[in-house]
């Protein structure tokens, strides 16, 4: 093992790698996703409540549930509520070519 980190306050159900390797997007139990920088693990971006749980009553998971990094820094991402999400980071965070600034 190399490096630990607390990523979320809950458990990380999914992670995903891009293309460039430069960074990591983490998915959590309580439905957050965080962009990280992959050398340092310094947190670029943070989605809160991206697939949080709908219903104190039906126990049927919560979280984020997969994760995909595409092409131009678009996250897909699924969860147990039952959605599929499409996100872009914001400008500030890419470089022209399309791929994350971790700068």
């Amino acid at each position: 093992m190399l490096h630990t980190f607390q990523a979320h306050d809950s458990a990380v159900k999914a992670l995903a790698l891009d293309n460039s390797e430069e960074c990591f997007v983490t998915g959590s139990a309580e439905g957050n996703m965080k962009v990280w920088k992959l050398t340092g693990h310094g947190l670029i971006h943070s989605f809160k409540n991206e697939h949080a749980k709908q219903s104190l009553f039906r126990n049927i998971g919560a979280g984020v549930m997969q994760i995909e990094v595409g092409e131009n820094t678009r996250i897909f991402s699924c969860g147990a509520d039952g959605t599929l999400k499409m996100r872009v980071l914001p400008n500030a965070l890419k470089t022209q070519s399309g791929i994350f600034d971790i700068l």
